[in-house]
């Protein structure tokens, strides 16, 4: 049975860009939040080792870090992205889900696919805003916090709120303590995935009301970044 589904479109949603320049999150974090970009060190296509946010996400972000317990610390896995990794992400899992699947047609397993990846469209898609932003927790000792899946991890069990019903009081509590945390700072997440969470773009104003913020933006050379001082 093919999930009921509403996909977030960018085209059509109310929009009020404004141009605010990027920054490098890890330089203007003063490594305070630690920067582990996966699908650049899983070799994707156009992936960068650096996380790029708008500087508002990025001023949140390290609210969020400033929330957190003594010794914890904020991890990013993801930010922004280049329509091209955004390409590589979606055609790799649809792929897999086409294999797992083999009676689906493809119009079903775009919709599967589209479930937790944005089309990687030329009108704008969620990561290449800089509003995205993929994230987790990790202790004093270094290690990821558990939170019931690995990240990208694409089945129920990834869904923010699967465990609130379930008996496993660790995992309760990590997966509250990072929404919290975001959600204080003014991000919204994604009930799909629990590191996922957006300011700015279109799953935000969604949920908000609000128009849409920031523009997606392709290509790393049209990036407007802002130094660290």
């Amino acid at each position: 049975m093919i999930p009921k589904y509403q996909r977030i479109e960018t085209v059509g949603c109310k929009t009020n860009y404004i141009e605010e320049p990027f920054v490098n999150l890890e330089e203007y974090s003063g490594g305070k939040i630690i920067v582990d970009m996966h699908y650049f060190f899983n070799d994707y296509p156009g992936a960068t080792h650096i996380a790029y946010v708008r500087k508002t996400v990025a001023d949140m972000l390290m609210r969020v870090a400033d929330s957190l317990p003594n010794g914890m610390k904020l991890k990013v896995w993801d930010a922004w992205r280049s329509l091209i990794t955004q390409k590589a992400i979606y055609d790799k899992n649809f792929e897999e889900i086409k294999m797992a699947s083999r009676y689906l047609t493809d119009a079903e397993a775009h919709v599967l696919t589209q479930k937790y990846i944005s089309y990687p469209s030329e009108h704008g898609f969620l990561h290449g805003t800089g509003g995205a932003i993929d994230v987790t927790i990790v202790d004093k000792n270094g290690e990821d916090l558990n939170m019931g899946t690995r990240f990208d991890e694409f089945t129920h069990k990834a869904q923010t709120d699967y465990y609130e019903n379930r008996y496993n009081m660790r995992i309760f509590f990590n997966r509250r303590l990072l929404y919290k945390a975001m959600i204080d700072a003014g991000f919204v997440n994604n009930p799909e995935e629990w590191w996922h969470y957006d300011y700015g773009d279109a799953i935000w104003s969604f949920i908000t009301g609000n128009s849409i913020k920031y523009r997606s933006i392709p290509n790393i050379q049209e990036l407007n970044i802002e130094e660290a001082h």
